[in-house]
């Protein structure tokens, strides 16, 4: 099946209320200022075309800025 980005995809069988994937969003965390100070962020995020490897910990080209609330082990 190939699905434009944008769009959703149902395969014959869905049904009403049936969770469509709709976009896969990945981003690298980076410095930004925030309230005088800088925080090292991931929240900025883009749509991937096409499939995305699921790894143990995270998608590849995703990132979490603060992997002690978020991510990693």
């Amino acid at each position: 099946m190939t699905v434009t980005p944008g769009t959703t995809a149902k395969t014959a069988d869905s049904g009403p209320g049936t969770p469509v994937l709709v976009s896969v969003n990945v981003g690298m965390p980076r410095d930004v200022p925030w309230q005088g100070k800088t925080v090292h962020t991931g929240v900025w995020k883009h749509p991937v075309d096409g499939p995305v490897m699921a790894r143990r910990l995270n998608l590849d080209g995703d990132g979490q800025g603060d992997l002690q609330g978020h991510g990693g082990e």
